[in-house]
């Protein structure tokens, strides 16, 4: 199996060409470790950082941006936006706070 994808590590954004081959993966086109680092991890176990935005408890128009401080699963992505848009912030709540863990990761509020 042969896939074509550009890197998103840094700004050079090298085109790899990932190759499957007897259960390894071969990765050419990066211009640095990190590119194949990255393909490894896209082909084996997609993750992202999540983030959304709240609504603030009492606030009818306010809402707080919030975000994962790690990567999470890419496929746990979309439950999440749905788990979190029918969620409110408390209105004490201040930017760096903990208001969840979703796998071992934190969610902070980063804007409010």
């Amino acid at each position: 199996m042969k896939i074509t994808m550009t890197c998103i590590y840094c700004p050079i954004g090298c085109t790899l060409d990932v190759e499957i081959k007897d259960g390894r993966i071969i990765v050419k086109g990066n211009r640095c470790p990190k590119g194949c680092e990255y393909a490894r991890q896209e082909v084996t176990d997609p993750k992202r950082i999540f983030f959304t935005v709240m609504r603030v408890d009492g606030e009818e128009y306010k809402v707080a941006a919030v975000r994962s401080v790690a990567p999470l699963p890419k496929t746990e992505i979309k439950k999440l936006n749905e788990k979190f848009a029918k969620k409110y912030l408390n209105k004490n709540t201040k930017v760096r706070d903990k208001i969840a863990n979703i796998h071992g990761v934190d969610i902070i509020v980063t804007r409010i």
